[in-house]
């Protein structure tokens, strides 16, 4: 009615411009041409006449190959030309879409007009077909003239298309309720916008009920737009074109056939009812599965249409789905032994419309076989200040979204996310309180939790207190360590320290040091004591504070050549000792390398050669407790008593002997420093022509108690030696022994003396037989008691001393 309105309402402007602008006695009309129509006569139009006047409406076929539309014109006026928008143009042979319309004309009374697709759509087909040529939007025609002397006045009539064909609808096969859709056909009569004639009209039918202000349309009408409130069945109807159905259906002319297609929907598949036994299912409430080997779960479900359940990418098996009851199933899903989640699809078909497709998540509720564990082995103490203590679940069940927790909290004990969150990393402060902990792991959507047992330990002590003691000085000593929340002490000293208890509560202790006689072990060690074996131990070195040597008693010293000696003292420590052994008047240290405890109270050190004399030994001790400590004994060192006498005579081997020796002694002689093999006796003879043509050195050590005195002759040729004569000392010619041999009544002839002579005989071991005063000059010595064999007379005159060897026959 509001269209009937607008076009009437144009009609009278028309008839007021005729009636009040023109001189003319009657208006301009258009004579329409056969296939055309009038729907509307506009001002002195006729529709019984097929005329139409200014304002009016016409029906053109959408493939109207041309038509001569002729002006008749009143007395006085006189045409200034023609002009054509939308789809229409001057009837042409040769142009076809796209190319251009011929859209004006000169002022002619006649023209021959045709439906023209102004715009070719690629839905419209190619150029040249015949769909192409099908002109289905709204056109006007105006017809330009002079009126006597005023000019500028036009006839204006709309031309609208009826349909040979119309566009199919686009949209859903099927719809669901609560599920907006969108119906569309192609903007086939909504064409030339910049030509701002309007566009013609699309009329929507069929549709289902809607939810409430849930229909729009485009603005041309072309696409609709709603939200069925339930599903089902239905025919959607698109009528097209202004000239078909007339405003809403009704023609204005009488009954008119209408250009419409319409589209059968159907009835969409829907979500069916889904759950378990006890929980029901949807897409926005994930199932929990519990883990394990032989895990699996019954989905129950609801629906008329066909169901279809995949669990793809997941590794388990689907059963098929089990009819109990009408439109009632169940399916069984086997988790095969995996662990992971994963989404069941449900597909639902009802042809002919398109399946739907619903996924529901599934999580894994945490169970055995499931655990954690930590990344290294054996994680199941930590330390204080420790972090990245890395825990993880079971590989199987690593995809699972993990949410971890630890208990007790607040104890600086503290959990950091890893990526993925199958893994934690625990971190322990350095104050941290001891104990066990729980580390809990649940699967973050289900309730299903495992978990791990650790302990952390105390912290490990450091151990604070005096070092050095002095020792038998029995004064109480305290040592503490780094405290730990929740930890206990036990305390180890050395042997013989004294407390109340080596047991504490707290990080303290006081002891008191071993006695004089208690020997030192040197460690202090303290064991933080956490829970279930979980402790932290530390230790440290202590001693006794260094003490000079006392009672320092040295044994017996080798006298010309290297030996090894020793001393002892009484009071040992544990430590280091060093010593020097430096002549009284200065100089070097004859002791060389270190010094070593042969025992507990024994220092062995070695020496060069010694001379007899008085020697400075200075024992250090340096405990690693404070300064060292150092004592100085005076040694003597002197020879073992032995003496080295000689017999040198033309034509006979060298003799050598040693007499007074040492208690035991052992003897080895050298011939110019070489050991000789086998002398081994306190006596030796040199073949001296024979073995020795040159000069030669005779030495004899001597060894009794450890301890070895070197004796040597004077280096010379045999020749030497017998001009020498026999003894320590020069010869001297005026002594005589005689007879030798002789049978034990023998005569000592000497020179005069000043003061003293005696003769000493020794057997060849050395022992003193016998000893007698001598007078000057010839004395008789009757030694009938001595048995047969070779003996040595050492003649003692003034203190020169010469040795003789006779033979007891």
């Amino acid at each position: 009615m509001k269209q009937l309105n607008t076009i009437f309402k144009k009609s009278f402007v028309a008839f007021l411009v005729v009636l009040f602008g023109m001189t003319a006695s009657f208006a301009q009309v258009v004579t329409v041409p056969a296939g055309c129509t009038v729907k509307v006569a506009g001002t002195g139009g006729s529709i019984a006449l097929n005329q139409v006047g200014n304002g009016g409406v016409v029906a053109m076929p959408d493939n109207f190959a041309g038509g001569t539309f002729t002006v008749t014109t009143p007395g006085g006026y006189t045409l200034t030309g023609w002009s054509l928008r939308g789809d229409l143009s001057v009837t042409t042979t040769t142009n076809i879409p796209p190319t251009p319309p011929t859209q004006s004309a000169g002022a002619v009374s006649s023209l021959s007009i045709q439906s023209y697709n102004k715009f070719l759509r690629g839905s419209e087909g190619a150029a040249g077909t015949p769909a192409s040529k099908l002109g289905k939007s709204k056109g006007t025609v105006s017809i330009g003239y002079n009126a006597g002397a005023c000019s500028g006045y036009s006839l204006t009539f709309e031309v609208y298309k009826t349909y040979t064909t119309a566009p199919p609808i686009v949209g859903p096969a099927c719809v669901q309720g609560g599920v907006p859709c969108t119906f569309s056909v192609d903007q086939v009569a909504s064409d030339n916008a910049g030509d701002n004639i309007g566009f013609d009209q699309y009329y929507w039918t069929g549709m289902p009920p809607s939810v409430l202000n849930s229909t729009y349309y485009s603005a041309d009408n072309s696409s609709i737009t709603f939200t069925p409130i339930a599903s089902g069945a239905f025919t959607i109807k698109c009528c097209l074109g202004r000239a078909n159905p007339w405003d809403a259906g009704t023609s204005v002319n009488g009954t008119l056939g209408t250009t419409c297609v319409t589209k059968d929907i159907g009835d969409a598949p829907s979500e069916p009812t889904v759950g378990t036994t006890t929980t029901p299912l949807s897409t926005i409430m994930p199932l929990c599965a519990p883990t394990g080997s032989s895990a699996t779960f019954t989905i129950n479900y609801s629906s008329p249409n066909t169901c279809t359940w995949t669990a793809p990418n997941t590794g388990w098996i689907v059963g098929t789905p089990v009819l109990v009851s009408g439109n009632n199933y169940t399916v069984t899903i086997d988790t095969n032994g995996f662990n992971n989640p994963g989404v069941l699809t449900l597909t639902v078909g009802n042809a002919p419309c398109d399946p739907l497709t619903f996924q529901y998540q599934i999580n894994r509720s945490f169970a055995a076989p499931v655990a954690i564990s930590p990344v290294i082995a054996g994680t199941t103490c930590l330390f204080p200040g420790s972090s990245n203590n890395m825990f993880t679940i079971s590989t199987s069940a690593a995809a699972n979204p993990t949410t971890w927790t630890i208990s007790p909290s607040g104890t600086g004990v503290t959990l950091a996310p890893s990526t993925p969150n199958s893994t934690v990393a625990v971190n322990v402060a350095a104050g941290a309180t001891t104990g066990t902990y729980t580390l809990t792991a649940r699967s973050t959507a289900c309730t299903g939790n495992i978990t791990y047992t650790f302990r952390v330990r105390p912290v490990t002590p450091t151990i604070s207190g005096p070092a050095c003691v002095v020792k038998g000085a029995l004064t109480s000593q305290t040592y503490t360590c780094a405290a730990t929340p929740g930890a206990t002490y036990t305390w180890s000293f050395p042997s013989g320290w004294t407390a109340s208890s080596f047991t504490t509560t707290t990080n303290s202790i006081t002891v008191t040091p071993a006695s004089t006689t208690a020997t030192l072990n040197g460690t202090v060690i303290v064991t933080a004591n956490g829970i279930v074996g979980c402790n932290s131990s530390a230790s440290t070195t202590i001693g006794y504070s260094a003490a000079a040597p006392t009672g320092v008693v040295a044994g017996c010293f080798s006298v010309g050549v290297p030996g090894t000696n020793s001393v002892t003292f009484t009071n040992p420590l544990s430590g280091t000792y060093t010593a020097t052994l430096i002549p009284t008047g200065g100089g070097s240290n004859y002791i060389t390398g270190g010094v070593t405890f042969t025992s507990p109270n024994i220092l062995t050190f070695n020496t060069n050669a010694l001379a007899a004399g008085t020697y400075n030994l200075s024992i250090t001790h340096n405990s690693g407790c404070g300064a060292a400590a150092t004592s100085v004994t005076s040694v003597t060192v002197s020879a073992n008593g032995a003496q080295l006498f000689t017999s040198f005579s033309a034509g006979n081997p060298d003799s050598y002997f040693v007499i007074t020796p040492p208690p035991s002694a052992t003897y080895q002689w050298f011939v110019n420093g070489s050991a000789v093999a086998g002398a081994t006796a306190n006596n030796f003879s040199l073949n001296g022509p024979v073995v020795s043509p040159g000069s030669v050195t005779v030495c004899v050590n001597v060894t009794s108690g450890g301890c070895t005195t070197r004796l040597c002759s004077s280096a010379g040729t045999h020749t030497q030696r017998v001009a020498q004569g026999s003894g320590p000392d020069s010869g001297d010619d005026d002594i005589k022994v005689y007879p030798n041999p002789n049978t034990g009544n023998f005569f000592i002839k000497i020179p005069g003396f000043n003061q003293k002579a005696t003769a000493s005989i020794y057997d060849v071991s050395g022992k003193e037989i016998s000893r007698y005063d001598l007078q000057s000059g010839e004395n008789n010595i009757k030694g009938e008691a001595l048995a047969k064999g070779s003996y040595i007379i050492v003649l003692d005159i003034d203190g020169q001393k010469e040795a003789k060897k006779i033979i007891i026959k």
